[in-house]
């Protein structure tokens, strides 16, 4: 696949927080599927600073023109992201769903979700998470490892719910 941007250069595969995505070498743009983009804004392997210093050596680098869809040589759709007065477009294919996120996006994205109310409580829940005894965090991961998983649920999205039961049932 060729970057949707520079047009000759080769997307190469490469981790992004843990999750497989495309990168061009040339323009710093990234290509992901659009089921991955969750797992990725709710990693934390960087840090606040680290995501600041990626979106503030990218600048505004908003593609000024219509990209086309690498895997299915289609016009992409333009969407907007944002967070309060904050916003910037990244650009999706419908057929494919694939999402391109031009440089510093992709930590720009997860910057939102963290200041999110949703970004928010999932902080909360691994400091909490964090500061649980030793005996009551063995306990927890016992009943989670107990689950059978599917591709619908996500294990974090079990362990939140995990945690929120556990929350309301001590009650």
């Amino acid at each position: 696949m060729k970057c949707p941007v520079c047009r000759t250069q080769r997307l190469e595969a490469v981790q992004y927080e843990g999750v497989s995505v495309r990168l061009c070498d040339s323009c710093d743009g990234h290509l992901v599927r659009n089921k991955r983009i969750p797992a990725i804004k709710r990693k934390q392997e960087r840090s606040d600073k680290q995501l600041i210093e990626e979106v503030n050596a990218n600048g505004d680098g908003d593609a000024k023109k219509k990209l086309i869809c690498p895997g299915c040589l289609r016009q992409m759709s333009c969407r907007k992201t944002s967070f309060g007065p904050l916003s910037f477009n990244i650009e999706v294919c419908d057929k494919c769903d694939h999402t391109w996120f031009d440089a510093g996006e992709l930590a720009r994205l997860q910057l939102f979700y963290q200041a999110s109310d949703q970004g928010i409580e999932l902080a909360q829940f691994r400091q909490r998470l964090e500061q649980m005894p030793d005996e009551e965090r063995d306990e927890f991961e016992q009943r989670v490892a107990k689950m059978k998983f599917n591709r619908v649920l996500a294990k974090e999205d079990l362990i939140w719910l995990c945690y929120f039961g556990s929350r309301f049932h001590r009650r």
